[in-house]
């Protein structure tokens, strides 16, 4: 049995070793570094910039827009600039319904003609309460006077319900033997129609989008009255007059052919192409 000794095996483990790493490449593997702490200022600045710009956007809103809780007859407008709450106190009128009696028909305010001034309503909601004021938020709401068209709701309520309507009979005028005699005018009725327009003015003021009513009926009046009927007559007195002239213009033969049955006359009118408002009938 030889003897081996320490030297011989440390040399040969050491030439094993080299072997092998000559049989296989060598990997290089680089630590992961450590974050670095972020810096203060840095944070604070990146967090500032958008505050400040969020602050930069609420100041410059808050001189344009009304103040929240902001209303005008029951029409919120807060947060809206002055055009945007035009446009609502606009819409919401025009929007809101009137019913005729329980299941009866509907008509809106734009059907009846119903108008305020928006526009001085809004800008005097924006003087008065703008936004940057905090003392201005939550205000009282303002009052508003609805202008309803009489000849366009009384249209409207006709044809929503036209058997509450009954037509006037207008005044007339004829020639008999020597003079001209009146015959009276006769009112006819139909929906009350200023009944109707306090109660859109009621529910408009009161945020409400629809209302029922009761309905009731008031006089309608012919537009031949019996004063006009009778100024006629009474121009027409001492006038010998045997046929009616007038031009071809469409409105001219309107007005003869009224102002012909009214009189009662036996010729037909008598159209003439020089009678025109540029001509002179002298």
């Amino acid at each position: 049995m030889g003897v081996v000794s320490v030297t011989d095996v440390v040399a040969k483990q050491s030439g094993n070793a080299a072997e092998s790493s000559a049989s296989e490449p060598s990997k290089v593997m680089w630590a992961p570094t450590e974050p670095r702490p972020a810096s203060k200022k840095r944070l604070a600045l990146g967090i500032g910039i958008p505050a400040a710009v969020l602050v930069a956007g609420a100041v410059a809103a808050s001189l344009v827009l009304i103040a929240p809780g902001t209303a005008v007859a029951g029409v919120p407008i807060g947060f809206l600039t002055p055009g945007a709450a035009t446009e609502a106190i606009e819409n919401r009128l025009a929007q809101t319904e009137i019913t005729l009696g329980e299941g009866g028909p509907t008509v809106t305010g734009a059907e009846l003609g119903a108008t305020v001034d928006a526009e001085a309503l809004a800008a005097a909601a924006f003087d008065e309460n703008p936004m940057w004021n905090l003392t201005s938020w939550f205000g009282e709401s303002s009052a508003v006077e609805v202008t309803v068209d009489p000849e366009v709701a009384t249209a409207a309520l006709r044809t929503a319900a036209p058997d509450t309507y009954t037509a006037p009979t207008p005044a007339t005028v004829a020639f008999e033997g020597k003079t001209y005699g009146v015959t009276e005018a006769v009112d006819g009725a139909g929906i009350d129609v200023d009944a109707v327009a306090a109660a859109l003015q009621d529910a408009f003021a009161a945020g409400e989008s629809a209302t029922t009513i009761e309905v009731t009926l008031a006089p309608v009046a012919s537009h031949t009255t019996t004063e006009k009927a009778q100024a006629t007559a009474d121009h027409l007195a001492d006038r010998d007059i045997t046929y009616v002239v007038a031009s071809p213009l469409e409105r001219a033969q309107q007005t003869a052919a009224l102002v012909h049955e009214t009189l009662g006359f036996a010729e037909p009118v008598l159209t003439v192409a020089w009678l025109t408002p540029e001509s002179d009938p002298r």
